[in-house]
């Protein structure tokens, strides 16, 4: 009796979890901080990679290329198809440039830690994908150390379905 009722309390909470994805996979931007290139696939039905690579500029001393990759994991929304709320993490690495009003120039590299939360909407008629998010990060070494936050709009075109 006792298999069965766990049995029946595993199948009861995971049944409710197990959706297929609305795309395979996808390219576009994350509009935010930073501004980056991004490609997203699923590698199940409810886990995805997202490699993303691209800049950002702090002001006119500052300016950084940014290359990160992480595992997002969705979740339905309600009924609604197309609409889930995903959280994951993944590892960033900031190749950076410092330059000082007095023509000293310092380069670096900043690697760290970043969390992912956010949701996504993916659209039946038309191959778009749009989610918004936060991205907090706890970075290890150089002019960014320590903790920081990002985030924004990303918005991709669904290759195939």
């Amino acid at each position: 009796m006792k298999k069965l009722l766990t049995a029946l309390c595993f199948i009861f909470l995971f049944s409710g979890i197990s959706i297929a994805q609305e795309y395979n996979s996808a390219i576009g931007a994350r509009v935010g901080a930073p501004f980056l290139a991004s490609y997203k696939f699923f590698i199940s039905d409810q886990g995805a990679i997202e490699a993303m690579a691209g800049f950002q500029f702090y002001n006119a001393n500052y300016s950084a290329l940014t290359v990160a990759g992480a595992y997002q994991h969705h979740f339905p929304i309600g009924s609604v198809e197309g609409f889930e709320w995903y959280v994951g993490g993944g590892l960033g690495v900031n190749f950076w440039l410092f330059s000082s009003n007095f023509g000293v120039n310092e380069p670096g590299v900043t690697t760290g830690l970043q969390g992912y939360g956010g949701v996504s909407y993916t659209f039946a008629n038309i191959p778009l994908n749009l989610t918004v998010d936060v991205r907090p990060s706890v970075n290890f070494s150089g002019i960014a150390n320590g903790f920081g936050a990002g985030g924004g709009l990303g918005v991709r075109y669904v290759i195939n379905r």
